[in-house]
């Protein structure tokens, strides 16, 4: 998702384009004016050992990747200002089981 935010143009792009393309936002708030259209996202990346039985507990790895787009429209719904910072979360495997 943040990668389509990415190709949206400021002053050009529309509201109802941005919801064509990502869909409905998660919320909206509207101050002075000003509305604030919020997208999440989060991808989970598992390498193949994860789900190899007792390996996966010490050799499995997972990579997270997310972020939140504000998107922030004028009083004609053209896209004035995005801020989407993103993070990457790379957790250790727990060496004991889960129950």
């Amino acid at each position: 998702m943040l990668d389509k935010v990415a190709k949206f143009k400021e002053y050009q792009t529309t509201y109802s384009e941005i919801v064509k393309e990502l869909g409905a936002p998660k919320a909206i708030t509207t101050t002075n004016g000003v509305k604030v259209a919020t997208y999440s996202d989060v991808e989970t990346h598992n390498n193949a050992a994860t789900y190899i039985p007792v390996v996966g507990l010490f050799a499995g790895k997972a990579t997270i990747k997310g972020g939140t787009a504000y998107l922030a429209f004028d009083k004609n719904d053209i896209l004035i200002m995005k801020k989407y910072p993103a993070s990457t979360i790379k957790p250790k495997p727990s060496p004991l089981p889960m129950p």
